[in-house]
Order: structure tokens, then C-alpha cells, then sequence
């Protein structure tokens, strides 16, 4: 295999919005390509991504066609080696003659791309003034919002952000390991005890950590901390009836048996069966026991379910895209008709589970802010494939302020063709003071509101807003 081709090939899926650049990267077939060339590739098309409409900009200043006008893979090929020139460590006459090599192999425009890489290693543009989009190679729109909404200072803060790079952190299943830091440091990883999070590790080295037998056996979840501190703040009993109303793909529900060593019994539901039989992989890999499957949707009252749950998770149906740092494309692509958010899903679902829980009992959910909805949410496409099932969600604009619509295709394999199936979701989110209104209109108190799963009151940048509240 040839690793400028497998990157251009991912580039293009990113570019076609065929899903989150981070699980492209993550599930490419790189055949037989060695560790240090697949981690080549990975960078490389991340660093590309992150920094396109600079690395735009810098060609534009090198080339004498307007690089819109240009063949698609040509200037494929000069993002590729323009991004090895100015941010790999690989030396510059290498890029260039490994470049044209290729483009004489594909095109007819290796002297055209040699040209334009010999004036990309000699350019210097660190002393130009830029304007934020092309420093931050950031959608003209989305900045807009952001300016238009927030101080300088903010903007700024945010902008830089969106390349932070996120701990990679596991939690370990307490259900069928006690001794994962050991078994994981012996095999060549290096693991940190999170700061904060139980059981939790920031692993500084995880590459081919998912093909250990331990990852594969559930012995650990790959768990951003909002989803471990989800069960904890729940505080979920033995012998406590416990519904998760949107619970795939069940690493929540697995937390909270973990926590009541499958003491209490946990109704699991989801809307699409296809998530339900995810669920149950997780369950099972985990090793979690005295789980219901139930298959409703959450914003038609279950009247069999009234009065019945001593706690209630509501993860409430979003298209959470707060991970630019993870996935730079969101900030390239996404643009104002994308951003608001959905319509009723939200208050119907909490209706509804303030009738199934039980008196005295706790409702704790979490809902998108409306800095998320309005300066991080955007157009969101995400594809997962297998052989026998396809997936392809797709967010745009909703009818209502602050709303988005989820456009959902499935292909499913019958026989040697496929069956597409289709729906549409709709969802919004509000203001934390209606929310409050809501809640205390249909009788709970609220014991505690909080920002971004953690022990802080929200603010002007806070992305999740949690409530707890008593019926």
C-alpha cells in the first residue's frame, strides 16, 4: 500500500462527509501497513484537516491557478506535502520529489505540483497578519456567530481551543478487573490516574490499546469522564429500579451496575433496535447482569411505566458535536443554517419520566447550552459500516430557534442486496431558566445544577448543563 494514497483516499471520505475524521481514522482497513506508518498517516491527515484553510491559503500564495479551479486530487496531493513541509518533521526535498513521484503516477501535473511545493518550502507567512479564519482555519460563518455573540477575548480563547488535544481515558470494569493499571503498564502502556474520575486512567500512549485482550474482553470502556460521572451523580442503589430512557450504546447502564455490583435491575431503551442489539454487545463484553431491553420512543408516554423507576438516566437525544479537538472538520464545514437547534423531544421526554418515577425519587439529565447549540453545534454527518448494517446520521437546520433535525439512513443486508431505511429526528434545546420553570411547574425540586459533568455552576462557554432535581 501506498501511505500517500491511503491518505489522500481518507481525506477525500472527510471531505465527502462521509463521518467523524477520528472514526475514519480509527476504522480505515490500512492492510498491512507497519504501526509507524499507520501513525504517519493518522497525523498527517489530522494535522491536514486542523489546519486546511491555512495550508489553503499558503499553496494560493505559491500557485499561479486559483486552487479552486484546480483537479480535485492534484490539490489533494499538494495539501498532503504542503502539511508534511509545514508541520511534519519530514525533510522538505523528500516531501517534494515523494510528491511528484506520485502526481506523475495519477495526473499530468507533476511539474505543475513540483513547481508550487518548491515555493511552499521557501515561503514565509509567519510574519503576515491573518485574518482569524484563515489562522484558525475556521468556517467564515461559524466565526461570525462566535464575534457576533461573545468578546474578543472569548472568540479568541475558543478559537484556540478547538486545538487542544483531549486525554485519551479508559475506565477500568470493576466487574472483571481489579488490576488493569499492572496488566496494561506490563504490556508497554503508560497509564495516569485521572484526576477526578474513580477508577479512571489518562493513558499517554494508546495506540493498539483496542486490540489488547483486555479491551476486548470488557475489562475497560473507552469513557470520556461525562459519561463515568453520569452514575455517579445518579448514586444508584441494590435492589433500586433503574431506567436509562436513552441508553445506547450502554456504557452508562454498564457504569451503573458496575456500581451496584448488579444489585439493581436496569431497564435499557432506545428508539432503533439497531442501537438496543449495540447495547447488548457492550452488556454482555462487560460482563453486566439483570438488564431489560425495552425498544420506545421516549417522547410517547409508556403508561405501563408510571410510577415504576427509583432512578431515571435521561441522556436526551442530541447530536453532541463539542469535540472540534477531536474532530477538526466540524469547524470547516459546519455553517449558521446548521446550528440551531431541535424542536419538543426534550421537555416531552422529561414529562414523560417524571410520570415513571416513583415519589421521592431522583430525575437527573443533562441538555445540550445554548453556547453548544449556537458557537459549537453545526452540520454533523457520522457513518459507522459493517458488512450486514450501515449507518449514516446526518444533522441540519431545524424549523425552531435553537432546533436541528437528525436525518438517519440505515442500509441493511438481505441476502446479496440492501434494504434502506429512513427517519427524522427532531430536537431543541432552551435556556437554563425555562428548564428550571418546566420542572418546577410539574412539581420537582431542584437539588443542583451543574456544567459539563463536573462539580461547577454553569457559565457563558459551558457545553452540557446538568440538573438533579427530586420529585
Amino acid at each position: 500500500m501506498n501511505i500517500r494514497n491511503e491518505i489522500i483516499n481518507i481525506t477525500n471520505s472527510i471531505n465527502n462527509k462521509s463521518g467523524y475524521s477520528s472514526e475514519i481514522l480509527k476504522t480505515y482497513d490500512y492492510g498491512d501497513l507497519d504501526k509507524r506508518d499507520i501513525a504517519y498517516i493518522k497525523k498527517c491527515v489530522f494535522t491536514e484537516i486542523e489546519n486546511r484553510f491555512f495550508i489553503d491559503y499558503v499553496i494560493s500564495k505559491c500557485s499561479d491557478l486559483e486552487i479552486n479551479r484546480l483537479d480535485k486530487i492534484v490539490l489533494e496531493i499538494l495539501r498532503m506535502a504542503t502539511t508534511e513541509i509545514l508541520f511534519m518533521k519530514t525533510a522538505d526535498y523528500a516531501v517534494v520529489d515523494e510528491a511528484v513521484e506520485f502526481a506523475s503516477s495519477i495526473t499530468r501535473y507533476k511539474d505543475y505540483v513540483n513547481a508550487v511545493l518548491r515555493e511552499v518550502c521557501r515561503i514565509n507567512v509567519d510574519s503576515e497578519d491573518l485574518e482569524d479564519d484563515i489562522k484558525f482555519s475556521i468556517n467564515k460563518d461559524l466565526l461570525k456567530m462566535l464575534n457576533k455573540s461573545y468578546s474578543k477575548k472569548t472568540v479568541r480563547k475558543l478559537l484556540k481551543s478547538f486545538f487542544y488535544k483531549s486525554d485519551f481515558v479508559i475506565k477500568q470494569n470493576k466487574l472483571k478487573e481489579n488490576n488493569l493499571k499492572i496488566n496494561l503498564e506490563n504490556q508497554g502502556f503508560a497509564l495516569n490516574d485521572h484526576p477526578f474520575l474513580k477508577d479512571s486512567f489518562i493513558v499517554e500512549n494508546p495506540e493498539s490499546i483496542i486490540d489488547t485482550k483486555e479491551f476486548k474482553e470488557g475489562k475497560f470502556l473507552i469513557q470520556d469522564g461525562s459519561c463515568s460521572l453520569c452514575a455517579e451523580i445518579l448514586e444508584p442503589l441494590e435492589n433500586s429500579i433503574i431506567l436509562d430512557i436513552c441508553a445506547a450504546p450502554g456504557s452508562k447502564s454498564c457504569n451503573i451496575q458496575e456500581i451496584t455490583n448488579n444489585q439493581s435491575i436496569i431497564y435499557c431503551n432506545d428508539i432503533n433496535q439497531n442501537k438496543i442489539d449495540r447495547i447488548k454487545e457492550n452488556v454482555e463484553k462487560c460482563a453486566v447482569k439483570n438488564v431489560q431491553y425495552m425498544n420506545f420512543d421516549a417522547t410517547i408516554l409508556q403508561k405501563d411505566l408510571i410510577n415504576k423507576f427509583d432512578r431515571i438516566l435521561v441522556d436526551a437525544p442530541c447530536s453532541a458535536t463539542g469535540v472540534i479537538n477531536k474532530n477538526p472538520e466540524i469547524k470547516l464545514f459546519r455553517t449558521k443554517k446548521d446550528v440551531e437547534n431541535l424542536v419538543n423531544t426534550q421537555r416531552q421526554i422529561l414529562e414523560n419520566c417524571e410520570k415513571y418515577l416513583k415519589e421521592g425519587g431522583i430525575l437527573i439529565f443533562d441538555v445540550h447550552s445554548l453556547f453548544k447549540v449556537t458557537e459549537i453545534f453545526q452540520d454533523y454527518l457520522y457513518a459507522d459500516t459493517n458488512p450486514d448494517l450501515t449507518y449514516i446520521w446526518h444533522v441540519c437546520e431545524g424549523k425552531y430557534p435553537y432546533s436541528i433535525e437528525h436525518e438517519l439512513t440505515f442500509f441493511k443486508r438481505e441476502g446479496e442486496r440492501y434494504e434502506r431505511f429512513e427517519e427524522t429526528h427532531y430536537q431543541r434545546t432552551f435556556a437554563i431558566e425555562e428548564y428550571k420553570q418546566w420542572l418546577e411547574d410539574i412539581g420537582f425540586k431542584i437539588l443542583e445544577i451543574s456544567a459539563d459533568f463536573l462539580d461547577e455552576a454553569p457559565t457563558e462557554e459551558s457545553e452540557r448543563i446538568v440538573f438533579v432535581a427530586q420529585k
